[in-house]
């Protein structure tokens, strides 16, 4: 089954989540058309090779690739797949769901725009899902499995735990929900990644946490079943993925 990927985000995108998708699915050929790493050698002609696209700028660039593939009449996939970081602007914060459920609409109708515009395409099947906030609260799920283990950290591991914890109130049980509750001036607006790597420093672990290298490392390495318990939009995005790549085999 042939999956066109279109991922916001850069390095832990491109070295972490492909591979763990192509780990949890073999029976899916997981093409990624964006983003596209500088380190390829390959550069379309159309497109520069855009890292970090997040949001409007996901969405612009789905938008153009789609078309462009469709007017190259190129052989199509099965599956498309859109995944996303979902970080909440203040405004949206007392109202997270209503703000995922708006992101998901916004691609949806960038695709049905694409179907107007081509009706000679069968509309495809799609995933649409979100990192909530980021990528790393996968990794805090899984935390004994990934940090703990890892040779840059598992002897401070524990103390960047309890320092999380305590000092910036991330909750391991439900970490999708940091840095959304205004009453929290600890972790309000905080990137969770950012908090990861002061964790490091604070510690002074053997390594600076580094979202290129040590997010991709341990995304590559989740227990993807630990990671549904604790995060329900990992949940929601994983389920969808095996329903609709299981429905192919049918």
């Amino acid at each position: 089954m042939i999956v066109w990927v279109f991922a916001g985000g850069g390095e832990s995108e491109i070295s972490g989540l492909l591979p763990f998708l192509r780990r949890e699915f073999p029976n899916c050929d997981f093409q990624r058309i964006t983003p596209v790493s500088n380190k390829d050698g390959r550069k379309p002609k159309k497109f520069p090779s855009p890292q970090g696209l997040t949001g409007k700028s996901l969405l612009k660039e789905v938008e153009d690739r789609l078309t462009h593939k469709f007017k190259l009449n190129d052989p199509l996939c099965q599956l498309i797949l859109i995944f996303d970081d979902l970080d909440y602007p203040p405004l949206d914060s007392k109202a997270p769901n209503e703000f995922s459920q708006r992101k998901h609409q916004e691609f949806e109708n960038v695709l049905n725009k694409i179907w107007k515009k081509h009706p000679q395409i069968v509309p495809i099947n799609h995933v649409i899902g979100f990192a909530k906030p980021e990528l790393e609260s996968w990794v805090v799920a899984d935390w004994y499995q990934t940090v703990a283990k890892d040779l840059d950290f598992r002897e401070k591991a524990e103390a960047m735990r309890r320092w999380l914890a305590n000092e910036r109130k991330l909750l391991f049980s439900s970490p999708e929900d940091f840095g959304l509750d205004p009453e929290v001036e600890e972790n309000y607006h905080k990137k969770l990644s950012d908090t990861i790597i002061e964790s490091a420093k604070e510690q002074e672990a053997e390594k600076r946490y580094s979202k290129r290298i040590h997010t991709a490392r341990f995304i590559k390495q989740l227990d993807s079943a630990i990671a549904q318990q604790k995060c329900p939009e990992f949940r929601k995005f994983f389920t969808t993925l095996s329903r609709l790549t299981q429905e192919s085999k049918s």
